[in-house]
């Protein structure tokens, strides 16, 4: 049962094709010392139904993909936005979902209760790293890490999807083109683009 709940998540996820950066960073805090290293890509983190994780930029209708370099970090903000006041009421996660099977354990991110807190994470391995809230399943958040030295962008030829493979044993992992791959694509479109048709279907 738990591994179709896990799946149920992915079904509500995954890639992306297109470019998006958020090159602002974030404000600091009233009174606060000097603001953080900017990052490469800036989510803010929302109660807004397909917009949950926004990087304020329309990327292939959702604004829930980001496309980094390997190396560049990127931010979730949930005490504040990019743009000032914070944007969120409710407790939520950032938690690694979908990641390339040779991607190390930091660049994957989990919190073990549903916080308001703002987290990062330096993503080195190019391919696909898919976020979730394990609150709300249907809460996603896609970062490419594309290798600007290959053609096209790179997803990963082996994706690790938690609750199904095991990141202990890169063997386990699905190859990106598969049926469920290839699912989850649609469905990661489908669930963080408010204006497509099939949003609400």
């Amino acid at each position: 049962m738990k591994r179709f709940a896990v799946l149920g998540y992915a079904l509500c996820l995954v890639a992306g094709v297109a470019g998006c950066t958020g090159d602002e960073a974030a404000p600091p805090s009233p009174g606060a010392g000097p603001g953080p290293s900017p990052a490469a890509a800036t989510f803010d983190v929302t109660d807004e139904a397909g917009r949950w994780f926004d990087t304020g930029k329309d990327v292939g209708g959702t604004r829930s993909l980001a496309i980094v370099k390997p190396g560049d970090k990127v931010r979730f903000l949930q005490t504040r936005s990019m743009n000032g006041p914070s944007r969120v009421e409710s407790l939520h996660t950032v938690t690694s979902l979908i990641f390339p099977s040779n991607s190390k354990q930091s660049e994957q991110l989990d919190q073990p209760t549903a916080n308001k807190d703002d987290h990062e994470v330096t993503l080195d391995t190019p391919g696909l790293h898919v976020f979730v809230c394990k609150v709300h399943p249907y809460m996603l958040a896609g970062v490419i890490v594309d290798d600007s030295t290959t053609d096209g962008l790179d997803i990963g030829n082996k994706l690790h999807l938690v609750g199904v493979t095991d990141p202990a044993n890169a063997g386990t992992a699905l190859p990106s083109n598969s049926n469920i791959g290839l699912r989850l694509l649609r469905a990661f479109f489908v669930v963080t683009s408010p204006s497509n048709p099939g949003f609400r279907s």
